[in-house]
């Protein structure tokens, strides 16, 4: 992960076990524990700079098909949602997977970013997320 005197570059890898907030999840040496509705975990100032279009997380989900979604909100844990990803299934809570969805509007700038949950009671655990285009 690249680092500004500001805080992380969004197009650099944002590490879940890093984040600045967390909330209801543990916070393991590599990875969040499993996300329910309404857990997140959250990052200060990320720099999007000319701008970010498109999200990839790294996962691990059990269930089977949609187990829940990741929103990403900008600036407070309820903040404006710029973007969802319905997590499907992996296979398990130690089966990781890279999952993508694009985002509305391209997100520019310097922002907290939070990652909230929702849907499920074990929507999944999440290593890493990055923005890009």
């Amino acid at each position: 992960m690249r680092l500004y005197a500001d805080g992380p570059d969004a197009a650099g890898t944002l590490q879940a076990e890093l984040a600045t907030d967390v909330l209801g999840t543990t916070r393991g040496d590599a990875a969040t524990g499993l996300l329910g509705s309404g857990d997140r975990f959250g990052f200060r100032r990320v720099q999007f700079g000319a701008g970010a279009d498109r999200m990839t997380v790294r996962v691990a989900a059990p269930g089977r098909g949609v187990t829940g979604a990741l929103q990403v909100r900008l600036d407070s844990p309820k903040g404006r949602i710029v973007g969802v990803l319905p997590v499907q299934a992996t296979g398990g809570a130690d089966t990781w997977q890279e999952q993508s969805a694009k985002l509305p509007h391209t997100v520019t700038g310097s922002h907290d970013v939070y990652v909230v949950a929702a849907g499920g009671a074990r929507t999944a655990a999440v290593d890493w997320l990055t923005f890009g285009r």
